[in-house]
C-alpha cells in the first residue's frame, strides 16, 4: 500500500515563499507613515479620527496576518528538515541493508555482523 509522497523541493519553495510573503506582508504593516500623514491631514475633521481608527485596526490585522504567514513559513522550513532527514535515514538504511546482502551473496556462508 502506498502512502502520501511528498515532493520537498515544493514543500521548500513553498515554505520560501510564505517566509518572504510574511516579509512583504510586514512592510505593508510598517508602512504607517503614509497612513499617519493622511489622518493628521484630516484631524480636525470628523472623519480624521474614524480614519485614524480604521488606520489602526488596519496596520494590527495586517501585523497579525504578516506574523501569521511568517510561523507558516517557519514551519514548512521545519518540516522540509524533517522530511529530508528522514528521507536521509532510510537511504543509509537500504544502502546498508544492500551491502550486507551483497556480503552474504559473495560469501555465503559466512553472516555479516
Amino acid at each position: 500500500m502506498a502512502g502520501p509522497e511528498v515532493d520537498i523541493e515544493a514543500l521548500r519553495t513553498a515554505a520560501a515563499e510564505a517566509t518572504h510573503a510574511g516579509k512583504d506582508l510586514s512592510l505593508h504593516a510598517t508602512g504607517r507613515m503614509d497612513l499617519d500623514s493622511a489622518t493628521g491631514g484630516l484631524a480636525g475633521f470628523s472623519s480624521g479620527s474614524a480614519l485614524a481608527t480604521a488606520a489602526d485596526r488596519w496596520m494590527r490585522f495586517t501585523s497579525d496576518r504578516a506574523e501569521l504567514v511568517r510561523f507558516i513559513g517557519d514551519r514548512l522550513s521545519e518540516a522540509v528538515t524533517k522530511y529530508a532527514d528522514t528521507d536521509n535515514a532510510a537511504a543509509r538504511s537500504l544502502t546498508d541493508i544492500v551491502g550486507r546482502l551483497n556480503e552474504v551473496t559473495t560469501h555465503p556462508g559466512v553472516t555479516p555482523a
